[in-house]
């Protein structure tokens, strides 16, 4: 399979309020994060809270910059593009699906859809039939007209999935996308997830807190204190790998 991420030794350092990234008191919070995500994979991200699971995703989505180390994406070491290149790889081939949702109540819900291809400038019918075949997609085509404030939390978060989508990425990053879901939305948005990963062949990295979402992945990564603690492939039944992700959690 091809390799569309790499990650060589990560290292993420914050300065103390008033120091500098240099200083010896320097919070580092990635230690030097190694491991690499091939073209289909389902991956999760699991570790407490502060372990640098969201700090990690920002990197990887160029929202941040790493302190030392390397990101190769699809191939091409990122630490020798310039800002605008990387905001261009932002918008073209990744897509991000929040916690939050991160949708504009200002705007209805198909436009929030056409977002990223608006603003590539692609033409405006073009844009519409994108987001109208992805609103069908996922059963939200009686809510195109509606604002996001007037939808629940899952409907919400399957608006964010078809904005995510809409560029055909070539990885979803997500990070917490059941987060503030109750248990039946919940359940919704994990069968969103895994039909966007089987069904259209969709990367996916996702950060999670979450065994039952995380069992839905082929692939889990544990981080401890800005380390990778374990990194487990599912053998066998999503049961059999639930009971795998509880073991491993026992060792935060």
């Amino acid at each position: 399979m091809k390799e569309i991420l790499k990650i060589n030794n990560l290292i993420k350092k914050f300065p103390k309020t008033g120091g500098e990234i240099d200083d010896e008191d320097a919070i580092l919070v990635l230690k030097g994060i190694s491991f690499d995500v091939e073209e289909g994979e389902y991956v999760g991200i699991m570790g407490k809270s502060g372990c640098g699971k969201t700090t990690l995703l920002k990197i990887l989505g160029f929202m941040d910059q790493q302190t030392d180390g390397e990101v190769i994406f699809d191939g091409v070491n990122t630490n020798e593009l310039w800002r605008e290149e990387l905001t261009d790889i932002r918008r073209r081939k990744i897509g991000f699906v929040f916690q939050d949702f991160n949708l504009l109540d200002s705007l209805s819900v198909k436009e929030n859809i056409m977002l990223p291809v608006l603003m590539d400038k692609m033409d405006q019918m073009k844009c519409e039939e994108k987001a109208e075949a992805l609103e069908k997609q996922f059963g939200i085509e009686r809510l195109e007209d509606k604002n996001p404030y007037e939808l629940s939390g899952g409907e919400r978060q399957r608006v964010a999935i078809c904005r995510a989508l809409i560029n055909n990425p070539s990885i979803i990053f997500a990070d917490e996308p059941t987060g503030n879901l109750d248990s039946k939305s919940g359940k919704v948005v994990a069968d969103e997830f895994q039909k966007i990963n089987e069904k259209m062949g969709k990367t996916i990295l996702m950060v999670t807190h979450d065994p039952q979402m995380a069992s839905r992945c082929k692939r889990v990564i544990f981080l401890k204190d800005g380390l990778v603690l374990n990194d487990v492939r599912k053998n066998g039944t999503e049961e059999e790998f639930y009971r795998t992700i509880i073991g491993e959690m026992e060792k935060f």
